[in-house]
């Protein structure tokens, strides 16, 4: 049986609270840049309240990493091997999406490619990337996902591909009735 230490929300949020103090931020400057309560920073790093996509995407921003890279712990091997029912699988309470990460960040790697499942009805906005001009892919495998990049929307069916250097606002929508299933792939070699 797992200590509640060692839940998910836990090591994450010792994560943030790593990531913050090596930054050398207070709680207090940390929640105001990132546009979260002092409160729900504190809970969060604690492991006391799940975050949200919308929270780690304020977070992401605000420490100027990537979601991925916030969510895996690093691995420092030349060759790295993930078997899907192994990999690290998180959950967005708020909205129901699955992000799984396929290949995860790696020390000796720029690219990242996480499996997401997003529920019909489902909406993800970050209002700025991690990264500015970070380079991303979003591959949808099943269903339909529509995409906003700054001021322009882009509607992707099964086996269609958007690729975008992130500068700005990004929304990820699912209008339609089905679950979308999608790859996103991300490279923080700028």
């Amino acid at each position: 049986m797992k200590n509640k230490d060692d839940s998910i929300d836990c090591i994450l949020g010792a994560h943030l609270a790593r990531i913050r103090k090596n930054l050398g931020l207070s709680l207090e400057v940390a929640a105001a840049r990132s546009n979260l309560g002092t409160a729900t920073l504190s809970r969060i790093e604690r492991g006391t309240t799940s975050a949200t996509a919308k929270n780690l995407g304020q977070l992401c921003s605000t420490y100027e990493i990537t979601m991925s890279r916030l969510l895996m712990q690093v691995e420092t091997s030349d060759v790295s091997q993930v078997k899907f029912r192994e990999a690290g699988v998180w959950r967005d309470p708020e909205t129901g999406l699955s992000r799984t990460a396929l290949c995860p960040p790696n020390a000796n790697f720029n690219t990242e490619i996480s499996f997401n499942e997003l529920p019909s009805g489902a909406r993800i906005s970050y209002q700025r990337p991690p990264v500015e001009g970070l380079e991303q892919h979003v591959l949808v495998l099943g269903g339909a996902l529509n995409l906003s990049y700054g001021s322009k929307e882009y509607l992707l069916g099964p086996k269609d591909c958007l690729s975008a250097r992130l500068r700005g606002g990004t929304s990820f929508v699912n209008s339609s009735t089905d679950k979308s299933t999608y790859l996103v792939i991300t490279s923080t070699a700028l």
